[in-house]
């Protein structure tokens, strides 16, 4: 019987998190499913390109967040 995968299923199993039915399951159906092995490298490749991106936030960021905590931590002092 032929199971259909959903994009889900596939995120899970690219993150280990799946059984190990469901992966043995996964891992045929790769094999003889062509467009399922295609979505799968193309998840694969959009998540190595996310991995590379910035892990913290811009310098802009930063001021601009400090300053707005500046800003309440003022209206806050003269609402007392």
């Amino acid at each position: 019987m032929y199971q259909t995968f959903t994009d889900h299923d596939l995120i899970r199993f690219m993150y280990q998190e799946t059984t190990a039915e469901e992966t043995r399951s996964i891992k045929e159906a790769l094999l003889v499913d062509e467009a399922l092995a295609a979505r799968l490298r193309s998840m694969r490749q959009v998540h190595n390109f996310l991995g590379k991106g910035r892990r913290s936030p811009s310098d802009t960021s930063i001021r601009i967040i400090m300053e707005q905590s500046r800003s309440m931590g003022r209206k806050l002092e003269t609402s007392w």
